[in-house]
């Protein structure tokens, strides 16, 4: 009898201190995240799509701006296509990942954001132009951002791409290239 309580004793504390030394949160094992909590790569969670489906459900930000540069890509005369022209909130990866396959692409801020590796994950990429206004509007809590002009991986056509002035909220179309201009770059 005594035997059969230590037992039990043994697992309902063994159970207790399970529970008390959990992570907040990981993406991908069966726990959740708040806007606001730092993720697994040590960024802010900022969107919270409400599900798992397509492999993921949160986006988190660096919590300081990965660099600057005047280039978008070192490619700035020829479109990447419609597979770096997506606009919507999941976009950002697929058009960093188009970004960086040019034929000749050797630099851009995309390749800054894929190259981060905060929390030591190597998934990080360039923001989408929705992506990037989800993080504009919770830029209080994500913090440090410039009130200056950051890079998204939306291409509009061959000559330009969006990109969102953080201290006043709005999009631009910007030229892939202006040389002694610097653009911020915010890997999420």
């Amino acid at each position: 009898m005594k035997k059969r309580l230590l037992i039990i004793t043994i697992a309902v504390i063994t159970i207790i201190l399970s529970i008390t030394i959990l992570p907040s949160g990981i993406y991908s094992d069966g726990l959740t995240y708040s806007i606001g909590d730092i993720g697994p790569g040590g960024g802010i969670v900022f969107y919270d799509k409400g599900n798992d489906d397509g492999g993921w459900r949160y986006l988190e930000a660096a919590t300081s701006d990965t660099g600057g540069t005047g280039y978008w890509s070192n490619i700035i005369d020829i479109a990447v296509g419609p597979a770096a022209q997506g606009t919507a909130i999941g976009t950002g990866k697929t058009n960093t990942e188009a970004i960086i396959a040019q034929t000749g692409h050797t630099a851009s801020a995309a390749k800054m954001c894929k190259d981060y590796h905060g929390g030591d994950l190597t998934d990080w990429f360039l923001p989408s132009r929705d992506e990037q206004a989800e993080m504009w509007s919770q830029r209080s809590i994500i913090g440090n951002f410039r009130n200056d002009y950051y890079w998204s991986s939306s291409e509009r056509d061959f000559q330009y791409v969006t990109a969102r002035q953080f201290g006043a909220g709005f999009t631009s179309g910007l030229f892939k290239a202006y040389p002694g201009v610097t653009y911020w770059v915010r890997a999420i």
